[in-house]
């Protein structure tokens, strides 16, 4: 039996509030070093930081096409090194041929993609990824290219709402550092104290229907995002704990089958205020207040309904309201 999917006919705003104790959410990819605004003060994590989280969660589910999938695994990292080791031995004329050759991930997947969906038109085939919906996706191929335009869009950098503190680190692999180099590598990297973050992104009622998107398909990325956070076994992720994932649905008028108006909340919207705003070290050293949610709820006409994602008890008793279904995601997940 086919599961209908559920269209999405609303615009949304989705507040995604956890946080991050002695790690780093969000390293430099070349250096290391998390993150942090011009000032130093706040710790800032990237739309990139939070598509990846849902994408690792999805694909290592295997129930979900997915077309930009990070190869970090153990089995990908040795096939990179045994790869490399094959390079070293080409002449010049060889390793030229083979970059000529070679196909970016982005064109090897979508060849798969092809031969697994036979028939669809470009778009089509994309557009049976999950992310895609999502967040979108391209093709540059010199016929048919396709660019499709996510649904689902986070701000491309979000701080955290207290200062922080950064610890920088000395850290010693024990790894080979290259297919070269058998002995291990020193490095840098920086963790923060404390910090917690509310990232803001919003969801496209328009975008959503030209992608087909649903509203199982929100409710999974939110999940996977939710378990990612809590569960990320390396190094430096440990440490993050998410406490609110709000989705707030705003009235939104049909105009047809792939065009919808409605309502946004401001840019600088945040559904939360923190009692403090510096020397924070833990959870226990200031208060939530969600009272910027509750005003909006109760003198906004342009807002239906907010469902809130959190297994936290002390945040449940802090959202009383009629318009706000709360969910365990646990008991979605397990």
């Amino acid at each position: 039996m086919i599961k209908t999917m559920t269209k999405v006919v609303n615009n949304k705003s989705i507040f995604l509030i956890f946080d991050a104790k002695d790690c780093t959410p969000n390293g430099d990819p070349d250096t290391g070093m998390q993150r942090v605004d011009s000032s130093g003060d706040y710790a800032v994590i990237s739309d990139l930081r939070i598509k990846r989280y849902s994408r690792d969660n999805i694909s290592n589910d295997k129930t979900n096409d997915i077309f930009v999938e990070y190869n970090s695994t153990r089995e990908n990292i040795k096939e990179k090194r045994k790869q490399e080791k094959e390079d070293n031995k080409e002449t010049d004329g060889e390793k030229k041929k083979k970059k000529k050759d070679k196909k970016s991930g982005a064109s090897a997947k979508y060849d798969e993609l092809k031969n697994k969906y036979p028939g669809l038109s470009p778009e089509n085939i994309l557009l049976k990824c999950i992310d895609v919906r999502l967040f979108g996706g391209i093709v540059t191929q010199a016929i048919n290219p396709v660019h499709i335009m996510g649904a689902v869009q986070f701000l491309s950098e979000s701080k955290s709402l207290n200062k922080i503190e950064l610890k920088d680190n000395a850290i010693t692999s024990v790894f080979p550092s290259d297919t070269i180099n058998n002995q291990g590598s020193i490095g840098r990297d920086s963790h923060i104290n404390y910090g917690i973050f509310c990232i803001r992104g919003n969801v496209n009622a328009t975008a959503a229907a030209e992608n087909n998107l649903s509203e199982e398909d929100i409710e999974k990325m939110l999940l996977s995002i939710y378990n990612e956070i809590s569960t990320k076994s390396s190094r430096s992720k440990i440490g993050q704990t998410p406490l609110a994932f709000i989705v707030i649905n705003h009235k939104t008028k049909k105009i047809n089958d792939k065009c919808f108006k409605g309502y946004n909340l401001d840019y600088d919207f945040k559904p939360i205020t923190i009692s403090k705003l510096e020397n924070i070290s833990k959870r226990d050293d200031y208060d939530i207040d969600f009272s910027n949610l509750l005003n909006e709820l109760n003198n906004n006409n342009y807002l239906e309904n907010v469902t809130v994602y959190t297994d936290k008890n002390f945040i449940r008793e802090k959202l009383n309201h009629n318009l706000i279904e709360i969910i365990n995601p646990w008991q979605k997940m397990l």
